[in-house]
């Protein structure tokens, strides 16, 4: 991403260096300079939001992730302090080895 920025950045610098240094030509052009300058910021804003949201999609993806995990671990816990509870209440765990 940063390499598309720097091309950018470079273009659009090169395009007005040669309209500052060729001035009397490039009057003949200045209005098609604009545009494309104008298009090449569109487009590295495009490519910045783009790179913006591909990293909230990563973030978002790990999230569901670990959420996942952290369920079975919690569901883990639950079961075993279930097994606990019935163990102590009356020394087996019938009812969890029939299921």
């Amino acid at each position: 991403m940063a390499l598309v920025d720097a091309m950018i950045q470079t273009l659009t610098e090169e395009l007005f260096t040669a309209l500052m240094n060729q001035a009397q030509y490039a009057l003949d052009f200045k209005s098609q300079f604009e545009r494309m300058k104008t298009q090449l910021e569109l487009m590295k804003a495009f490519l910045n939001d783009t790179e913006t949201l591909k990293t909230k999609k990563e973030v978002l993806k790990l999230t569901m992730i670990q959420i996942r995990e952290l369920i079975y671990e919690a569901d883990d816990l639950l079961t075993d302090c279930r097994i606990r509870d019935e163990y102590q209440k009356d020394g087996r765990c019938s009812n969890f080895l029939k299921n």
